[in-house]
């Protein structure tokens, strides 16, 4: 995945005009021209980039050719291999603009709307940062990975994968939090036998009864095939999900010696 600016798109057509009328006039101008073309030829031209331009990028090739015959050529001999490329230039050129036309037309490119009041950059690029930075510090690396999982499918309008992503964060936080109070995980590793545990050792209820309604009205809903989740359920379970974990996150630190 690459994000794409459309502001350099918005350029592309004024920096490559000149090579199809007018830019090649004489050498100065011609210099100037493919100077200024050139970062959108490379970029274009790359077998490497995001884009599938396979009717386009032989053509590219070609008017790189020529110009940078032009561009390394000695001072005293530029005229002439301008007045010998000038004519191919601006044909490929025109060929150029029709080619790259029909090939950006079948791009696989999608707009990604706003999700409440949530940095589309935050949800694609790192969703632990919706998180405090004291709890966000508190995550092991495996947690992080799941939380921005679930930030980047809910970016894309995938909330049954996020919350799938988000609570397996939370289990493997619970897990840690479970050793820390009672020194070991039970027998059986599930939620239910957790919050047990917590219970036993004296856990303030305020947090095991965050985690109990996590578990029962969010976490085990959710396996079952025939459960899916809105786009709107997804985004509100990040709210509840750092609630939960916040308290969590707090009395791990306070149990600290």
């Amino acid at each position: 995945m690459q994000k794409i600016s459309l502001a350099w798109y918005a350029r592309l057509s004024a920096n490559l005009r000149p090579l199809l009328v007018g830019g090649l006039d004489t050498v100065e101008l011609a210099l100037t021209t493919l100077q200024a073309a050139w970062p959108y030829l490379a970029y274009l031209g790359d077998p490497k980039g995001p884009l599938s331009l396979d009717a386009t990028r032989p053509v590219i090739w070609n008017i790189m050719r020529l110009g940078e015959e032009l561009l390394r050529s000695p001072e005293d001999q530029r005229a002439e291999i301008l007045d010998k490329n000038r004519q191919s230039i601006y044909q490929l050129t025109a060929n150029l603009n029709i080619l790259l036309d029909a090939d950006l037309g079948h791009q696989p490119v999608y707009h990604v709307y706003p999700k409440r009041a949530y940095s589309i950059d935050k949800l694609i690029e790192d969703a632990a940062s919706l998180f405090s930075s004291e709890v966000t510090a508190e995550f092991s690396d495996s947690e992080i990975f799941d939380i921005r999982e679930a930030g980047k499918c809910l970016a894309f309008e995938v909330p049954t994968a996020a919350a799938f992503h988000l609570f397996r964060a939370v289990d493997a936080l619970l897990q840690r939090y479970t050793i820390a109070v009672a020194g070991s995980l039970p027998k059986s590793k599930n939620w239910g036998q957790y919050l047990a545990e917590l219970d036993k050792c004296g856990v303030d209820p305020k947090i095991t009864s965050v985690l109990r309604q996590l578990k029962d009205l969010h976490r085990n809903p959710i396996i079952h095939p025939e459960v899916r989740l809105t786009l709107e359920e997804g985004l509100s379970l990040i709210g509840i999900a750092e609630s939960a974990v916040s308290l969590v996150v707090r009395d791990l630190i306070a149990r600290r010696p």
